[in-house]
């Protein structure tokens, strides 16, 4: 996570807007309302989503990648801002987040997360031979959200999996809904537990367990912030499902979570903080 605080390198000429060079223009400076001619300019359409998912492959080691995606709105702080919005309390902490002013390089949690993420993706494939791709940044149609996935799948895993909404299972199976996007994570605060371990002694973790049929299943805590990024990629990739895998050393578990049509109202919120918040911020 060195592009935290380093220097932008040259940008390659891309149609996809990058907003510096937009908040930076002659016509928005000179622009009777700014905000109006911002959001027309930000927007995109499909073929400029998939050019820019296809060229900022690498992602942080990808420097088209870095500009791209600075000071939008991506996908890991839909959780925080929801958060804000729903307490009307925007402390500065939430904007030096969003304008990407700590360095997370050093923490523990980052390094321990970088080293392992491609375990667990390998980890992944073995579950019936799953075929995940590398992938970039993806674009919301209005060009202000973004996501950048673990990968995209193209075969998923065969077995092995829960499901987030066991009561969706049949009309996931009879509608052949499969997932598209994975998302990884590797807590550090559970590298020496099971999954099981981690759910009954972390109270901040990401899981829990959830009855259904005599069954006990791990699904997503829809109060935790995964489960807001994990939403927001399914709904700015336009995607149907995603496989959310959480990995220790000792243990995975992969949950497999819908679209939630409830959360969708969400996009609007996000896109209404970001104008109304967000951009009067940086422009002071």
């Amino acid at each position: 996570m060195h592009w935290i605080l380093a220097p932008e390198p040259p940008v390659p000429q891309v149609c996809v807007p990058i907003i510096d060079d937009l908040l930076a223009s002659p016509e928005f400076l000179a622009a009777e309302h700014p905000m109006t001619w911002l959001r027309q300019k930000l927007i995109v359409n499909d073929d400029q989503i998939q050019q820019i998912a296809a060229l900022t492959v690498g992602q942080k080691d990808n420097c088209l990648w870095s500009a791209v995606r600075r000071n939008r709105l991506t996908a890991s702080n839909f959780g925080c801002i929801l958060a804000a919005v729903k307490r009307n309390r925007y402390p500065i902490s939430l904007y030096k987040r969003l304008c990407q002013a700590y360095d997370l390089s050093k923490k523990d949690a980052i390094i321990w997360g970088l080293c392992n993420e491609s375990v667990a993706v390998d980890k992944y494939r073995s579950f019936g031979d799953a075929v995940v791709e590398p992938t970039g940044i993806w674009l919301h149609h209005n060009g202000v959200l973004g996501c950048s996935p673990d990968g995209m799948i193209r075969r998923p895993a065969a077995f092995g999996f829960h499901h987030q909404s066991p009561a969706l299972m049949d009309i996931m199976q009879t509608c052949n809904i499969q997932p598209e996007i994975l998302e990884v994570k590797c807590p550090y605060s559970a590298k020496e537990k099971t999954i099981a371990e981690a759910v009954d002694t972390i109270a901040e973790f990401c899981l829990e367990i959830q009855e259904f049929r005599g069954e006990r299943i791990y699904k997503l805590k829809e109060s935790h912030p995964y489960y807001d990024q994990v939403q927001g990629q399914l709904f700015v990739t336009n995607k149907h499902a995603c496989d959310f895998v959480v990995w220790t050393p000792k243990d995975i578990a992969i949950v497999r979570i819908p679209q939630d049509l409830v959360w969708q109202r969400n996009i609007s919120v996000l896109t209404d903080f970001y104008f109304h918040k967000f951009m009067p911020h940086l422009q002071q």
